[in-house]
């Protein structure tokens, strides 16, 4: 099942520990889901009803897995599939928020940075999915990213090292890539 937006919202508040948290939460969906269909837009044979419900709930693990928990925050995408599987939500949206994190996380991140993952690759495969992780690395809180991609590259190589860097520049242009003209 792919649900609309009311019902995402309610999945949203639902696993929210409080209206503060939900409201935080909520902006960013918001965000996330308006550059995404921005996105889409320009991409052909695009799923809009999988962009806008993967959008709303990409970050439902969030209330589990906070940005303050550290570096178990990254464990928000894996809470975010299991809660939709345990509400019989479709695989695709589940898949979204497994590989939303970053422009995606390879089997070899996990292991090279010891990350709390199951070892294995959480990567966008999907055009569905690519839209929502790159649209979620333009957007910090519920602000698009000021300037370009280069800026959110910029980002990822001051965390992540320079090889991330350049695979976020590569994940970009293969977005661009799809955009008909």
């Amino acid at each position: 099942m792919i649900p609309t937006e009311k019902e995402c919202i309610q999945l949203l508040k639902k696993y929210s520990p409080d209206e503060k948290t939900f409201n935080i939460v909520l902006a960013h969906v918001k965000k996330v889901e308006e550059t995404a269909l921005e996105t889409a837009k320009k991409i052909p044979n695009i799923n809009l009803e999988i962009i806008k419900a993967g959008s709303l709930l990409h970050d439902i693990g969030r209330f589990d897995y906070p940005p303050s928990t550290g570096k178990d925050a990254i464990k928000h995408g894996i809470r975010g599939a299991e809660i939709l599987r345990n509400e019989n939500i479709d695989e695709s949206l589940a898949r979204i928020c497994e590989t939303h994190i970053g422009i995606g996380i390879t089997k070899e991140d996990i292991e090279k940075q010891s990350l709390p993952l199951p070892k294995k690759d959480f990567t966008p495969a999907a055009k569905e999915e690519k839209i929502i992780a790159y649209a979620d690395s333009l957007v910090f809180g519920s602000k698009n990213v000021i300037g370009t991609e280069k800026m959110v590259e910029d980002r990822f190589r001051k965390k992540l090292g320079k090889e991330y860097a350049e695979r976020a520049g590569k994940f970009h242009n293969e977005i661009h890539g799809m955009f008909s003209n």
